[in-house]
C-alpha cells in the first residue's frame, strides 16, 4: 500500500499537545504556505521535530515568514501574541522588535551561517507591557527540497528568571556586606541608600521610614525621588489613607503589592526603562528578634519592566530583612555602649546602676549574656538567650553553656568549651566579631546564629568579665541558600539550551 502526500502531512503533524491540535485545525489554504499535503518535506520533517521535542522551538518558512511553534515556546508568548502568532507573518507579529531581530533573520534566509545568542535582552510585549526579556537562542536555516534556504528554526530557552535572579541576588550579598560593617543607625540608613541607589534597574526608586521615640513614621532616605515629593512624604500616619497602605501593611506584617502609581503620585521614571513606575512593594520592617512594634517601612519599586510576582515581593522582602538586621543589631550595640558607659560614670552607685543596666540589658534585642572573671560564673543572661537557647540558670558556669548548646562550627565540627566566643573573651582577653555558629537546641531544631564576644577590663587593663551578644539569622541564611539554588536550578536550564543548539547545528 502506497503513502499518499496526505499520509505524510498527517503523520509530519501528530501530536505536540495544544499546539500540534492548533496546527492541525488551522486554514493553511489561507495563507502562501498552502495545504499542509503541499507542503515540502523539508518543513514537514522540521514540523515534527517541533512537535515531538519539548523543548522551545519556533519556525519561521517562506519569504512571508511564515510562523510555527510548539507548546514550550508558547509559554513564553503574552496573550496578545498565543495562539494568533500561529500563521501570522513575522514581520507583522514582531514588529516592536523587528530592527533586533530582523535583519539576523533576513541574513539566514540569504544563506547566512547560523547564529548563537546567550542570555540576549529582546523587550518584548506581553499583555499590555512591554517586558524585558532574556533568551538563548540560535538561529539555523532550514534547507529547502529544491535547494537554498526555505526558512529559519528558532531554538530558544527563556533566561529571564534565572538572569534577574542572578541580578538580584548580587544586590543582596552587597547589601549585606555594606550593612556587616556599620556601627550605628545612621551607617545603616546610608549604607542601604548607596546600594539601592546602584541598582535602578531592580529598584528604580526607594522609601525607607523609622518609627521615632514618639513612636511616628518618619521619611530617613529616599532613593531615586527628592524628600517631600508627592510619593514620599515626610512623615507617615497609620492611621490615614494615603499613597501607602501603611495599616494594611503593619496589620499583616507582610509585603504589600501597591498599584496604579502613575495616578497616584504621577510618573516616576528612572532606569533603563522609558515607562513610569506602576507598582512597588510596602514592607514593614519587623524586629528579626520579635521585639515589640515595628522599626519602620520600606517602599521599593518595581522596574516597569519586570513582572510584579511572587518572586519580586520575595526580593524586597529579603532586602527589609538586611537592613531590619542591621538596625536591631546597631540600635543593640548601642543599647549596649550606653550601658557600660554608665556603669563605668557611676562607680560609686554601683548597685543601682547595675539593675539599670540589666534592665537594658534584658529589653535589648540581641541575646546577650554576662560572665565573671575568673570563675567564669554566668552573671546575667536576658530574655532573648533564652528565646533562642532555652532556659537557663544565669549560676552557671560557661563550661556548662558551651555543653548545653552542643554548639558546631559552619563545618559541623564540634566546638571545644575554649573555642566558645565568650571563652575566648573571657580567658584569652580576645575580641570575637561576627563568628557564625550553628546551634542545636533542646528540641533538635538546627540554628544559625552571629556572635560577639569581648573582655571587659579594669583601670589596670585586667579582665573582669566578658559579655556574649548573639543574633538568630537562621531565616536570613536560609533565604540566602535559596536565592543561590535558584540561580543553580537556572543555571542547568542554560546548559541543557547549549546542547539543544549543538545537537540542531550538527542536524
Amino acid at each position: 500500500m502506497s503513502v499518499t502526500t496526505d499520509d505524510r502531512a498527517r503523520q509530519a503533524l501528530r501530536g505536540g499537545g495544544e499546539m500540534g491540535a492548533l496546527i492541525r485545525a488551522h486554514d493553511w489554504s489561507a495563507t502562501p504556505l498552502g495545504p499542509a499535503a503541499e507542503w515540502p518535506q523539508s518543513l514537514r520533517t522540521t514540523l515534527a521535530l517541533l512537535l515531538s521535542t519539548r523543548h522551545p522551538m519556533f519556525i519561521w518558512w517562506g519569504p512571508e515568514l511564515i510562523q510555527f511553534y510548539n507548546d514550550a515556546y508558547s509559554r513564553s508568548l503574552g496573550p496578545d501574541r498565543h495562539p494568533s502568532a500561529l500563521g501570522g507573518r513575522g514581520r507583522e507579529c514582531w514588529a516592536e522588535i523587528w530592527p533586533v531581530i530582523g535583519p539576523e533573520v533576513e541574513s539566514i534566509m540569504a544563506g547566512g551561517e547560523s547564529t548563537w545568542h546567550e542570555d540576549h535582552l529582546v523587550p518584548i510585549t506581553r499583555g499590555s507591557h512591554v517586558q524585558d526579556v532574556y533568551w538563548s537562542y540560535s538561529y539555523s536555516p532550514i534547507l529547502h527540497d529544491e535547494g537554498g534556504v526555505g526558512g529559519v528554526l528558532v531554538t530558544v530557552q527563556e533566561t529571564t528568571k534565572r538572569v534577574v535572579t542572578e541580578r538580584r541576588g548580587r544586590l543582596l550579598r552587597e547589601l549585606a556586606a555594606r550593612e556587616l560593617r556599620t556601627e550605628s543607625e545612621r551607617d545603616v540608613i546610608e549604607a542601604a541608600a548607596a546600594v539601592l541607589d546602584g541598582h535602578p534597574d531592580d529598584v528604580p526608586f526607594a522609601l525607607l521610614y523609622l518609627t521615632d521615640a514618639a513612636g511616628e513614621l518618619r521619611l530617613a532616605r529616599a532613593i531615586g525621588l527628592p524628600a517631600g515629593h508627592r510619593a514620599a512624604p515626610l512623615t507617615l500616619d497609620p492611621s490615614t489613607a494615603g499613597v501607602w497602605p501603611v495599616a494594611t501593611a503593619l496589620t499583616v506584617q507582610a509585603p504589600v503589592l501597591v498599584s496604579g502609581l502613575p495616578a497616584a503620585v504621577g510618573e516616576i521614571r528612572r532606569g533603563s526603562a522609558p515607562e513610569p513606575v506602576r507598582e512597588a512593594v510596602l514592607v514593614p520592617l519587623v524586629p528579626a528578634l520579635a521585639s515589640p512594634g515595628f522599626a519602620g517601612l520600606l517602599m521599593a519599586g518595581i522596574s516597569p519592566r519586570l513582572t510584579a510576582d511572587e518572586e519580586a515581593r520575595t526580593f524586597v522582602e529579603q532586602v527589609a530583612r538586611e537592613i531590619t538586621h542591621a538596625l536591631d543589631r546597631a540600635r543593640g550595640e548601642a543599647q549596649v555602649r550606653r550601658a557600660w558607659q554608665a556603669a563605668e560614670l557611676a562607680a560609686a552607685e554601683r548597685d543601682v546602676e547595675r539593675r539599670q543596666l540589666l534592665t537594658v540589658l534584658e529589653q535589648s534585642p540581641a541575646a546577650i549574656m554576662l560572665a565573671d572573671a575568673p570563675s567564669g560564673r554566668v552573671t546575667f543572661a536576658n530574655e532573648r538567650v533564652r528565646r533562642i537557647f532555652g532556659q537557663v540558670e544565669p549560676s552557671e558556669l560557661i563550661e556548662a553553656y558551651s555543653e548545653r548548646w552542643r554548639g558546631l562550627h559552619p563545618d559541623e565540627r564540634p566546638l571545644a568549651q575554649g573555642e566558645w566566643p565568650l571563652t575566648r573573651a573571657l580567658r584569652q582577653g580576645e575580641v570575637v566579631s561576627n563568628e557564625t555558629v550553628l546551634i542545636e537546641d533542646a528540641a533538635g531544631r538546627r540554628m544559625e546564629i552571629v556572635a560577639n564576644a569581648a573582655p571587659v577590663r579594669d583601670a589596670q587593663g585586667q579582665v573582669i568579665a566578658a559579655v556574649l551578644m548573639c543574633w538568630d539569622v537562621t531565616a536570613e541564611r536560609r533565604i540566602e541558600r535559596r536565592l543561590r539554588d535558584a540561580e543553580r536550578l537556572q543555571s542547568v536550564g542554560t546548559l541543557a539550551g547549549g546542547v539543544a543548539h549543538e545537537v540542531n547545528n550538527q542536524m
